[in-house]
C-alpha cells in the first residue's frame, strides 16, 4: 500500500458525503412527478426529479420551469391537498 494521495479526502469525509447523498436521494423519491406544491406565494408542478436531489417545477401561473435542491425544495415548498 502507497497510501493515499495527500489531496484525496479523509475517509470520513468520504462516508459523510456518501451519507449525506443517501439521505437527499431518499428524500427526492417522496416527491411525485406532477404533484402540485405551494410555497404560500406561487404554485408549482413537478415535472422532474434527478437521482441526486434536485426537483425540476413548472410555475403554473407563469409556465416558467425552474428547480431546486431538495434541501431547499423541503424547506420552501410544500405539497398541496
Amino acid at each position: 500500500d502507497r497510501g493515499a494521495h495527500p489531496r484525496d479526502p479523509p475517509v470520513t469525509a468520504v462516508r459523510e458525503d456518501a451519507a449525506a447523498l443517501d439521505h437527499a436521494r431518499a428524500l427526492t423519491r417522496r416527491v411525485h412527478i406532477g404533484a402540485l406544491y405551494t410555497n404560500g406565494r406561487d404554485h408549482a408542478e413537478v415535472v422532474k426529479t434527478d437521482a441526486l436531489g434536485h426537483i425540476h417545477l413548472r410555475d403554473l401561473r407563469t409556465g416558467q420551469r425552474f428547480g431546486r435542491g431538495i434541501h431547499a425544495f423541503r424547506r420552501d415548498w410544500w405539497r398541496v391537498r
